[in-house]
């Protein structure tokens, strides 16, 4: 047991606890933007406790924005 592993798993739950949170404060608004919300709040989450780097947060960018301007040009 690691201290990066103890970080990865306290910044997941705390994601997984501040996504309830925020689901259920939001569900009133419908559930496409409670859903929303509640996602955002757990990447944030995990990005802040460091759970997950800014190194994967730029991959993962560029795999959407790639895979969303492929999608343009194929319409």
């Amino acid at each position: 047991w690691t201290a990066p592993l103890s970080r990865a798993v306290l910044g997941i739950s705390a994601g997984i606890v501040t996504a309830l949170v925020i689901l259920r404060a939001a569900a009133p608004a419908g559930m496409p933007f409670a859903a929303a919300s509640a996602a955002f709040a757990y990447l944030v989450s995990l990005v802040a406790s460091g759970a997950v780097g800014m190194p994967d947060v730029r991959f993962a960018r560029q795999v959407f924005t790639r895979g969303s301007s492929r999608a343009a040009l194929a319409s």
